[in-house]
C-alpha cells in the first residue's frame, strides 16, 4: 500500500484548501503558501 501526503488547511470546522501528492515537500511549498496567503 502506497500513500500520498496530504496538506489540508481547515477553518471554523471546513476544509477551505488541499493539495495531495506523492512527490517531496520542497515541490509543492508555492502551493502551500499560496493556500494561507488566500486563507488569512
Amino acid at each position: 500500500m502506497k500513500k500520498m501526503s496530504t496538506i489540508q488547511l481547515w477553518k471554523d470546522g471546513e476544509m477551505k484548501a488541499e493539495v495531495i501528492g506523492g512527490h517531496k515537500a520542497w515541490l509543492v511549498i508555492e502551493e502551500v503558501r499560496e493556500m494561507v496567503k488566500n486563507f488569512v
